[in-house]
């Protein structure tokens, strides 16, 4: 198969989402794995379906240094989808 999947995760916030926001819950960036987001099920489902593409991160947490949460992140995603 070909195509292009990008990573990310977030933590769901118990804080109501900004007025006007079309969301239900507030959600926080998070390193990809630490989330609320099922990613290792997901990744395990194109894995399992045949896509044999690249998976790229997506990091976007400004509460933490990039650079540990994209080693963290890519780490995870290795470690589910070798």
């Amino acid at each position: 198969l070909c195509g292009h999947v990008h990573a990310k995760d977030f933590r769901i916030l118990p804080d109501p989402p900004r007025e006007g926001s079309r969301a239900k819950s507030a959600l926080k960036p998070t390193v990809i794995g630490e989330g609320d987001v099922k990613v290792a099920e997901c990744l395990r489902a194109l894995k399992d379906g045949g896509y044999d593409g690249f998976v790229s991160v997506e990091f976007e947490a400004f509460d933490m240094d990039s650079r540990e949460g994209i080693r963290r992140s890519v780490r995870y995603v290795e470690n589910v989808m070798p």
